[in-house]
C-alpha cells in the first residue's frame, strides 16, 4: 500500500507540474550574451609551483585575470622556507595593467614582503608569443624618493615530444639596480617534461647580491601545475 501511495504521488506530480518547452537558438544565443554582459571576465591564468631545492623549498603562484575595456589584475606570491631557519619569507604582487598597444601595457604596481616596505611602481610590460614558447618582460620603477629599477624578462619553450608529453624549459632572470649600483639578480631555471596541466622536473635559483655579486644557490627539482 506504501508503494502504490509512493508511486501515484509521484504521477502527481508529473502530471501537474509546467510544461516547459524548449530553448530556440535564438533563446539561447540571447541568454548567452546576457551572461556575458554580466560576466565579461572569460579567461583566467594561473599556476603553482613547488621547488624542493638544497637550501630552500619555494612556493610560487600567479594569477591573471583579464577584465573589459583592455585592463588586467596579475598577483603573484612567493612564499620561501630555508630548512636551517624557522623564518619564513615571503613576496607578493598586485598589478593592474592597460592595453595600450598589442601585446605592450602600461602597468601600477604594489609589492609587499618580509624584508620590504609596501612599494607602490609603475612601468610597462610586454609579451611576444611564438610557436610552443613565449617571451615576457617587465620594467617598472618604485614611486619614492630614493627609487630603483626592476627588470624581470622570462622565456619559455615547452615543444611538444609525443602526443600530450611536452619538453619544459623556463628561464626567468629578476635584476633591480639604484643609485648606488646593483642590488640583486637572480636566475630562475626550469628544465623537465610537461603532461597536460603537470610540469616535473629539475630546477635551479640562482642569486648575485650587491655590487660585490655574492653568489648563492638553490637546486633541487619541482612540481608545477598551470591552467
Amino acid at each position: 500500500m506504501k508503494k502504490i501511495l509512493i508511486a501515484m504521488t509521484a504521477v502527481a506530480i508529473y502530471l501537474t507540474a509546467p510544461i516547459t518547452k524548449p530553448a530556440k537558438a535564438d533563446d539561447r544565443k540571447q541568454e548567452t550574451n546576457k551572461t556575458a554582459q554580466i560576466n565579461p571576465v572569460t579567461l583566467t591564468a594561473a599556476s603553482i609551483e613547488l621547488l624542493a631545492g638544497n637550501e630552500t623549498a619555494t612556493l610560487d603562484t600567479k594569477l591573471t585575470v583579464p577584465l573589459p575595456y583592455g585592463f588586467k589584475v596579475f598577483n603573484r606570491n612567493r612564499i620561501t622556507t630555508p630548512y636551517d631557519e624557522k623564518t619564513i619569507g615571503t613576496t607578493h604582487v598586485l598589478n593592474l595593467a592597460y592595453t595600450l598597444f598589442d601585446n605592450l601595457n602600461v602597468i601600477t604596481e604594489t609589492d609587499i614582503g618580509t624584508t620590504t616596505p609596501i612599494q607602490q611602481r609603475i612601468g610597462l610590460e610586454y609579451k611576444l608569443p611564438f610557436p610552443e614558447g613565449s617571451l615576457y618582460t617587465t620594467a617598472h620603477v618604485a614611486m619614492r624618493a630614493k627609487t630603483d629599477v626592476f627588470w624581470l624578462t622570462n622565456i619559455s619553450y615547452n615543444p611538444a615530444i609525443y602526443e600530450s608529453l611536452q619538453l619544459v624549459t623556463n628561464v626567468e632572470n629578476v635584476t633591480t639596480i639604484n643609485a648606488t649600483g646593483h642590488m640583486a639578480s637572480s636566475q630562475r631555471i626550469r628544465l623537465g617534461l610537461g603532461i597536460g596541466p603537470a610540469q616535473f622536473g629539475g630546477a635551479c635559483d640562482l642569486t648575485e647580491k650587491g655590487n660585490e655579486g655574492k653568489f648563492s644557490y638553490n637546486c633541487g627539482g619541482f612540481v608545477k601545475i598551470v591552467k
